[in-house]
């Protein structure tokens, strides 16, 4: 009976030793099961990031956070920006209020840098620092920052300690990666007909472990790919915007056993469907938006070239005080005559002809003084000829592309202050 209790006993403590070796098993040596608990684990996260050392970043609500091989939730998501873990440290930003370099361990302490981010507003504006961005290399991480009133980028290295120490203690960057296996691609075409590709994975032999049909593959540490399905958003790809839409992720093992869903498939499919149709009425839209565009930039228009003199207190035209509405301005070289053209000279736009409509007088009872319209020579050298109008002119004259003309009115005293005179023409296209 003795015996027996003392067997008992050895079989507890050995089961207890086991028990507690296992309880402080180093997360890097663990690997992930993709099990229905852990799909149903991971859905809850917007964003899912690669394994490294046991721990893998997530996204929910915009804040960042971490889970185990299990996909629990052991560092909660309260982070504006986080990197993978390398030797036990993943680089994280708290907010925007804390923008210096800061790092957590498995269990969640923060370490904290005096070192401005400044450097890194690229990876932070993304979200996930990639891995070797800012990570421990051999116990070493260096670390690029900016100092106030000074323009140079600095380097700094520290240790786990956040200590700073010398730079050759620092070791070449390790990259996540399984040298078993390689991610390879194939040519495609994406739901809008273009040309795309898709990612799938080898072992070492040749043998495809992960068909081509995802648009990213990463390969990561514990067992598991990252892999993601992207469909891009119709307006994104008719606009050529920085490319947006559904993005969906998911972890696949090297049986080929992923966490994508169902659901997933379906919230796709229905993705696409809607994208297709949003992508006719686009384009649909932009037909006639260029048809409209194209009828407006066909359909006469009005156009107003006018004269305002103003007066001194006796009614009489203060020249210097004369402005117009178009053209451009005269210099020395022309002649006397063509510099007192009391209005611009105007240039018939190539393409189009100007006929004359008729003449608005805005602020006088006297409507019945004659008006000129001035044709130049082509050179501005002298007037060809001039066209007296009045406001109750109909007659149509005409001026084509490269005509050059002046609208001159003939006043000289105006009792009411001041005076302005509309010449209106109909613009349109040669030939129309």
């Amino acid at each position: 009976m003795v015996r027996i209790k003392y067997v008992f006993t050895i079989v507890l403590f050995i089961l207890a030793i086991a028990s507690c070796g296992n309880k402080h098993r180093n997360p890097k040596d663990e690997i992930v099961e993709i099990t229905p608990s852990f799909i149903e684990a991971v859905h809850q996260f917007d964003e899912l990031y690669p394994f490294s050392e046991g721990m893998a970043a997530v996204r929910k609500d915009n804040k960042f956070g971490f889970i185990n091989t299990k996909g629990e939730l052991v560092i909660p998501c309260q982070y504006m920006c986080a990197g993978d873990f390398s030797e036990g440290l993943a680089c994280v930003f708290k907010d925007e209020n804390n923008m210096n370099v800061s790092f957590v361990d498995y269990k969640g302490n923060i370490y904290q840098t005096k070192y401005s981010s400044d450097f890194y507003y690229d990876a932070l504006r993304e979200g996930h620092i990639a891995h070797n961005e800012i990570s421990f290399q051999n116990g070493v991480c260096e670390i690029l920052y900016g100092i106030e009133d000074v323009s140079e980028t600095q380097t700094v290295y520290i240790n786990k300690q956040m200590q700073e120490v010398e730079k050759a203690s620092k070791g070449n960057p390790t990259p996540i990666i399984n040298n078993n296996y390689e991610v390879f691609s194939v040519s495609s075409k994406d739901i809008y007909g273009d040309d795309t590709e898709l990612r799938g994975l080898k072992d070492k032999n040749g043998k495809i472990v992960i068909p081509a049909q995802y648009n990213n593959l990463q390969l990561s540490d514990n067992g598991v790919v990252l892999a993601t399905i992207f469909v891009e958003n119709a307006q994104s790809h008719l606009e050529n915007y920085i490319p947006w839409g559904l993005e969906i992720y998911g972890y696949i093992d090297f049986t080929g056993k992923s966490t994508f869903s169902d659901a997933d498939m379906g919230k796709i499919e229905g993705y696409k469907t809607a994208q297709l149709t949003a992508m006719s009425q686009l384009v649909e839209e932009a037909r006639l938006e260029e048809q409209r565009r194209q009828e407006e930039a066909n359909r006469p228009k009005l156009q107003q070239p006018f004269i305002k003199y103003n007066t001194d207190s006796r009614g009489n035209v203060i020249p210097s005080q004369t402005t117009a509405s178009h053209g451009y301005n005269i210099t020395e070289q022309y002649p006397a005559d063509i510099q007192k053209i009391s209005s611009k000279p105007i240039k018939i736009p190539n393409g189009k002809k100007w006929v004359f409509k008729d003449i608005n007088v805005s602020n006088s009872w006297n409507t019945s003084y004659g008006h000129e319209i001035w044709v130049l020579s082509r050179d501005l050298r002298y007037i060809d000829r001039k066209i007296r109008v009045y406001s109750y002119t109909k007659e149509t004259f005409t001026f084509y592309e490269g005509d050059v003309i002046c609208v001159c009115a003939k006043i000289t005293h105006v009792e009411n202050g001041w005076e302005k005179v509309v010449f209106n023409f109909i613009e349109s296209n040669i030939g129309d």
